[in-house]
């Protein structure tokens, strides 16, 4: 039942970039950035939170 299935180099797999996503956010240039955008992203949420939360305190009272 059971064939003799070539092994795959999984390194090639996994780093195989396809032709139709040609994203550039794929590319690790600049991990730096993408750490600095995800670190705002989260500020920005807290920041967002922390003013609904002050405007309902200042509704309040």
């Amino acid at each position: 039942m059971f064939e003799d299935v070539p092994e795959t180099n999984r390194d090639e797999v996994r780093d195989h970039r396809s032709d139709e996503a040609s994203n550039e956010a794929y590319d690790d240039e600049s991990p730096e950035g993408r750490n600095w955008a995800i670190l705002l992203t989260l500020f920005s949420v807290i920041l967002v939170q922390l003013a609904g939360i002050a405007l309902i305190v200042w509704a309040v009272f």
